[in-house]
C-alpha cells in the first residue's frame, strides 16, 4: 500500500505521522522510532494512545518519573488535534478522489475534502490547440511567452484591499448563524460638528457617519461561546444645604435682575429657623475659625440637612469582549487565520499620513450577528466600535506545536471593543434599534 509521512513539531520536539493512502491507517513516532499513538478509518481517523510507549509519551510532553494519572489528558488536549490534523491534510494532499470517496464511506465521513462531494468541482479546463498563426514552419527565433506579472498590492491597501476572509473554510454559509467584522474607515465630523453642538447639542453620531461607509475588508466568524451585552447609565448622589441654596436663589436671581425676591426668601426661611440658623452660623464661623471639629453636631446634636438625590450624570459607553480558538486544519485555512490577524492588528492601529506631524484615527468596525443572512432577530445590536486591544496566543494549548510549514496548530484570539457612541432612547424607534430586542 502507498504511504505518506509528514513531520509535525509538537512541545519543541519532532514526531512523523505515517499514513496508508488506501485504507486511512496511521501510526505517530516519535525522532526514536517509537509509537506514540495510531488511528485507522473505523474510528473516522481519531488517534488512540493506548497503544502507544507511554516512556515515549512522557518524553514527548516533557513529563519525567513514573506514569502521569494525567497522561492521557495531556496527550488529548496537546497532541489530538494537531497529528489528527496532519493525518487528513496528507490525506487530502495525496489521496486520489476515488481513494478519498472510498475513505469516506469506511469512516472518515466528510472530514475529507472530496472535489465535487465536500468542495466544488474545479472549472473544466480548455486544452484544445490554439489556431496556426499562418505559417507551417516553426521559428526557432520566436521568443517565450512572457510570463504573467506578479500582482504585488500597494503598501496601503496591503491586508485591507476590500476581501472577506472566514474561519472556518467550509462551515460558515447560509445555514450557519456567525458574526461579520466590516472594517471601515473613520468618518470625524468635520468643522461643521462643532457649529452643531453649540446650536444643537449634537454634533452628527459616528453611526450616522460610518453606516454607508465600504468596508475595506470584512472578518466572518463562528459565533462565541459567551455572548452578552452589559447597558449603564450614570447616576450620582447629589447634595445641597439651606445655605447653599439660598446663596445659588441669589445669584441665580441676580442674573435674572431680581435679585430682591431672592433676598426676601432667604429672609423668611432664615427669621423662620432664626433660633436654629443663628446657632449654624456660629458653629461654622467658629470652626472655620479655629479648623476641625464638628462644632453644630457637638453642641446641638444637629447637621444641616443635605436635601441627597439621586441625579442623573449621563450615559456610558459599553464595551465588548469577543474570545476565539482557531485551529487550521490545512493550508489554506492556515494562510485565513494568518490574514484575518494581520486585518484586525491593521485595523487597530493609528495611520500616518505624509509625515509624522500628525497621527490619523484607525479604521473601526462595524459588528453584526447573523442569523439565515439577515441581522439576528433576537440578540442585541452593536453600535460602531474602536478595536481598544486584541491579544493572540500563539500557544493556546500550553506547548508549542507547529505544521511542518512552521504554522502553529492553534491560535487563540481576544478582542476587547468600545462602541463610540452612547445609546439613547430614540434608538429603539429606528433603524436596527427597533428590531429584536434592539442595542
Amino acid at each position: 500500500m502507498a504511504k505518506k509521512s509528514s513531520k509535525l513539531n509538537i512541545n519543541g520536539k519532532s514526531v512523523t505521522v505515517e499514513t496508508e493512502l488506501e485504507n486511512g491507517a496511521y501510526t505517530v513516532k516519535d525522532s526514536k522510532g517509537r509509537i506514540i499513538g495510531s488511528g485507522d478509518s473505523a474510528s473516522g481517523g481519531n488517534i488512540n494512545f493506548s497503544g502507544g510507549n507511554s516512556t515515549a509519551q512522557k518524553e514527548l510532553l516533557g513529563l519525567s518519573g513514573s506514569r502521569s494519572r494525567n497522561l492521557n489528558k495531556d496527550l488529548q488536549s496537546k497532541v489530538k488535534g494537531a497529528v489528527e490534523n496532519e493525518n487528513k491534510a496528507i490525506l487530502n494532499n495525496n489521496a486520489s478522489t476515488t481513494q478519498k470517496l472510498n475513505l469516506r464511506d469506511m469512516g472518515y465521513g466528510d472530514k475529507l475534502d472530496i472535489k465535487g462531494v465536500t468542495t466544488p468541482a474545479e472549472p473544466d479546463i480548455d486544452t484544445t490547440p490554439a489556431p496556426p498563426t499562418g505559417s507551417d514552419q516553426e521559428s526557432d527565433t520566436a521568443a517565450p511567452s512572457p510570463a504573467a506579472p506578479v500582482v504585488q498590492k500597494p503598501a496601503e491597501v496591503q491586508d485591507l484591499d476590500g476581501s472577506t476572509v472566514r474561519y472556518p473554510a467550509n462551515q460558515i454559509d447560509g445555514n450557519y448563524d456567525f458574526v461579520q467584522f466590516s472594517i471601515v474607515e473613520y468618518v470625524p465630523g468635520g468643522e461643521g460638528a462643532l457649529a452643531a453642538i453649540i446650536e444643537t447639542g449634537g454634533g452628527g453620531r459616528p453611526s450616522g457617519r460610518l453606516k454607508n461607509q465600504s468596508p475595506v475588508g470584512s472578518v466572518i466568524l463562528p459565533m462565541p461561546l459567551n455572548i452578552s451585552s452589559q447597558n449603564n447609565v450614570n447616576f450620582s448622589d447629589d447634595n445641597i444645604n439651606a445655605f447653599q441654596a439660598a446663596a445659588q436663589d441669589v445669584v441665580s436671581n441676580a442674573i435674572q435682575g431680581d435679585i430682591g425676591n431672592a433676598l426676601n426668601n432667604a429672609r423668611g426661611a432664615a427669621n423662620a429657623n432664626a433660633s436654629e440658623a443663628k446657632k449654624a452660623l456660629r458653629a461654622k464661623i467658629t470652626q472655620d475659625i479655629v479648623g476641625g471639629g464638628n462644632l453644630l453636631t457637638r453642641t446641638t446634636g444637629a447637621v444641616l440637612n443635605s436635601n441627597m438625590e439621586l441625579l442623573f450624570k449621563g450615559p456610558s459607553l459599553r464595551t465588548f469582549s469577543f474570545d476565539y480558538k482557531m485551529t487550521p486544519r490545512d493550508k489554506a485555512e492556515a494562510q485565513s487565520c494568518k490574514q484575518i490577524i494581520r486585518m484586525f492588528k491593521k485595523a487597530m492601529a493609528p495611520k500616518v499620513k505624509g509625515g509624522a506631524l500628525f497621527l490619523y484615527t484607525p479604521n473601526v468596525f462595524l459588528i453584526n450577528f447573523i442569523h439565515r443572512g439577515q441581522n439576528h432577530p433576537f440578540l442585541n445590536k452593536i453600535k460602531p466600535c474602536a478595536l481598544t486591544g486584541l491579544g493572540v496566543n500563539f500557544t493556546p494549548d500550553g506547548a508549542y506545536m507547529t505544521y511542518e510549514d512552521g504554522s502553529p496548530v492553534a491560535y487563540n484570539l481576544q478582542f476587547s471593543f468600545s462602541e463610540m457612541e452612547p445609546i439613547y432612547d430614540v434608538d429603539y424607534e429606528n433603524d436596527e434599534g427597533a428590531e429584536g430586542t434592539g442595542f
